[in-house]
C-alpha cells in the first residue's frame, strides 16, 4: 500500500490517508501468494518498503495512480490503502472484467456488510477469510497485528491456484453455493422430522401442561 508523497497544493485536492494505510504485507504472506498464483506481474499500489517485487508497478511518487492508470499482467497483487478499500476493489473488478489482468488478488479488511460485498464480491469473486489477524509491517520495519480481520479477494483465480493458497494460508472460503437456493422456509414433505422441546410458549404449537411445547423441524437448516 502507498502513501502520497507530495503535499497537495490546495485543500480541495488533498487526499487524507489514515495512519493504518501505511502498512505492508508480510514477506511470508507474499511468498504464499507467489507459490499459489505464480510470480506477481503487477502491483498497482507499490511502495519501496513493500516485500512485493513485481515485474511492473505503479508508484504515486512518480505520478502514477492505480485508480486511474490501466493495470496489466497475468497475476496482479494489491494491498491498497484500507481507508479506500471500496474504490480499490471496484478498480480491481473493473480491470479484471475488462480482461486487462488474468488474476487479481486483493488483501483487504473483511467487511461483509457492504453492498459491494453482497452484490459483487459474493457473486463474482472468490473470497478467503484469513484465520486470526495477520501481521503487517511499518515502513520502519516494525511488525504489528491488524486491528480488524482480513480477507483475500480474488478475481479470476483458477481451482488449482485456490487449492494451493488454502494449503498455505489458514482460513475459510466464502461458499454461498453451500446454501439452498430454493429454500422457502417450509419443511419438505418427505424430510425426516425431529421432536425438539423448548421451555417457552409459541403460537406455532399449542402449549403443554408443563409450559413447554413440541415443534417439528427438519435437520440441516
Amino acid at each position: 500500500m502507498v502513501i502520497r508523497a507530495r503535499k497537495p497544493k490546495t485543500l480541495a485536492n488533498a487526499i487524507v490517508l489514515k495512519d493504518s494505510d501505511n502498512r505492508f504485507t508480510s514477506p511470508a504472506l507474499i511468498r504464499a501468494i507467489e507459490r499459489s498464483f505464480g510470480r506477481i506481474d503487477f502491483d498497482p499500489c507499490w511502495h519501496p518498503a513493500s516485500a512485493v517485487r513485481p515485474r511492473a508497478h505503479l508508484d504515486v511518487r512518480r505520478g502514477d495512480d492505480g485508480l486511474r492508470d490501466d493495470w496489466s499482467g497475468d497475476v496482479v497483487f494489491v494491498n491498497p490503502p484500507w481507508s479506500k478499500q471500496k474504490r480499490w476493489l471496484e478498480r480491481a473488478h473493473d480491470q479484471w472484467s475488462k480482461h486487462k489482468v488474468g488474476t487479481a488478488v486483493c488483501l483487504v479488511p473483511a467487511k461483509t456488510d457492504t453492498g459491494l460485498f453482497h452484490h459483487v464480491l459474493s457473486k463474482e469473486a472468490d473470497v478467503y477469510f484469513i484465520e486470526g489477524r495477520p501481521h503487517f509491517f511499518r515502513e520502519d520495519g516494525r511488525s504489528e497485528a491488524t486491528m480488524v480481520s482480513a480477507m483475500v479477494v480474488m478475481f479470476g483465480a483458477t481451482p488449482e491456484q485456490k487449492r494451493r493458497f488454502a494449503e498455505r494460508v489458514r482460513g475459510s472460503w466464502w461458499l454461498p453455493s453451500r446454501l439452498a437456493t430454493d429454500f422457502t422456509g417450509r419443511i419438505p414433505g418427505d424430510a425426516p422430522r425431529v421432536a425438539t422441546t423448548y421451555p417457552v410458549i409459541s403460537c406455532a404449537a399449542p402449549p403443554r401442561g408443563n409450559g413447554s411445547r413440541i415443534v417439528l423441524c427438519a435437520p440441516g437448516y
